[in-house]
């Protein structure tokens, strides 16, 4: 019955219809294995079908029942949902449950330039109190594009040194990086900061940016001397090293 219940659900979507996403989206408030049908079929429509339904998708993937994997695979239909998707899924934003908000964050991110009046939602992001969800807002904001990140260069700075996640940090200084010259002003600080500190997995991408943003100076070749860099070649992302210092040669 439930094979032939999903087969169902899929060839409605396929017919493509206003009146079969609207079919579709009344099962989202079903069981689990219902709404989880309904989600998939609904990832097939054309969004001009299934955007009028993100509220109901976004009620759906904020269901405390849900696994992560079905959770994201709703995040996912609300993204090709476009701006109606993104409208749905910034009421997510304050969900109680972290994994709601790391979701609706990423899939935000996911939507691209075009979702990039949403930008300020997701800085205030960079200070949630779940790590998951800081990591995902630091790499969510750089799908946004340039425009994006430097309309909140200085939220990215101050989240910078406030961050105990190394991957936030190194998603904070690609950010930073791709704002462009013009966040300059808010980035060399923490950047400076970084170099000295002790993480060492971070040293050459905050160098890298430095550079990039034309303020790599006398100060920041002094720090590198000190800890003995030879700065050319800077070593992979790596989970097993993210704590391990390296050289560039």
């Amino acid at each position: 019955d439930r094979i032939l219940a999903g087969v169902a659900a899929k060839a409605l979507a396929r017919a493509g219809t206003a009146v079969n996403a609207d079919v579709l989206a009344e099962h989202l408030s079903g069981n689990i294995p219902e709404a989880a049908r309904a989600t998939e079929a609904m990832a097939l429509l054309d969004a001009t079908y299934s955007a009028p339904h993100a509220t109901a998708m976004a009620q759906y993937m904020r269901d405390a029942r849900l696994g992560q994997d079905l959770r994201r695979r709703a995040g996912k239909v609300l993204t090709g949902m476009g701006l109606e998707g993104a409208s749905a899924l910034s009421d997510c934003l304050n969900d109680v449950l972290p994994s709601v908000r790391e979701v609706a964050v990423e899939a935000i991110g996911k939507i691209g330039e075009i979702a990039q009046a949403y930008a300020p939602e997701l800085a205030i992001c960079l200070r949630d109190e779940a790590q998951i969800v800081r990591r995902a807002a630091s790499k969510a904001l750089l799908g946004l594009g340039q425009q994006a990140l430097l309309s909140q260069a200085r939220e990215l700075a101050t989240a910078l040194p406030e961050e105990t996640d190394a991957y936030a940090r190194r998603n904070l200084i690609e950010a930073l990086r791709a704002a462009g010259v013009c966040a300059a002003p808010y980035a060399v600080e923490p950047l400076t900061e970084l170099l000295e500190s002790d993480d060492a997995w971070n040293w050459a991408p905050a160098a890298k940016a430095l550079h990039q943003l034309d303020e790599l100076n006398k100060e920041h070749l002094d720090i590198m001397i000190e800890r003995s860099w030879e700065v050319d070649e800077c070593s992979s992302c790596d989970e097993d090293n993210k704590d391990v210092p390296f050289e560039w040669n």
